[in-house]
């Protein structure tokens, strides 16, 4: 089970707890309930922390590539992250529209934040991916085998290092 803190609203906070793959349940924690919120954990905090990346005065780039509910072990990456001098940019896409997991609160963070956001349904195109490499950037992928060794194959032949990319694939 994962808990990933979606967003904070004004009074309340709005968070998504993934039981398994498939069931996901999302609600809102309001005035008077007590919460604990903690930074990201997990496999890509690890990725950035053990290359000395964790740090808030870093500035290189991340890109991220999401499928489906492999939004979810980004949400904290990209909220944590995004707010600052470090550029993060978003690719997420889903097999339908009710797969894109919660595309309210990363219109509102891109609006806010600058930080660009591209929303797709179906595959994203080698073009697309390859429109999204930044020079100097770490890449966190999480989505469906299919999605990741794609993203992968194409990072990697436009030159990207193995070294400066995170993946966590998911079946669908």
């Amino acid at each position: 089970m994962a808990v990933s803190l979606v967003c904070v609203h004004f009074h309340a906070i709005r968070y998504i707890v993934t039981v398994t793959p498939f069931i996901v349940i999302s609600d809102v924690a309001t005035d008077g309930v007590d919460v604990d919120v903690l930074p990201p954990y997990g496999r890509y905090h690890r990725f950035l922390d053990e290359r000395g990346l964790d740090d808030h005065g870093e500035t290189r780039p991340i890109v991220v590539f999401a499928g489906g509910i492999g939004i979810t072990p980004l949400l904290p990456i990209i909220f944590r992250y995004g707010y600052g001098r470090r550029p993060v940019k978003v690719m997420y896409c889903a097999h339908d529209e009710a797969g894109l997991l919660c595309c309210g609160q990363l219109e509102a963070w891109s609006r806010r934040t600058g930080n660009p956001l591209t929303l797709k349904v179906g595959r994203f195109t080698v073009g697309e991916l390859q429109s999204a490499v930044t020079p100097g950037a770490i890449y966190l992928i999480a989505g469906p085998t299919g999605m990741t060794h794609a993203v992968k194959r194409t990072l990697r032949k436009t030159g990207v290092s193995v070294e400066d990319i995170c993946h966590e694939p998911f079946a669908w």
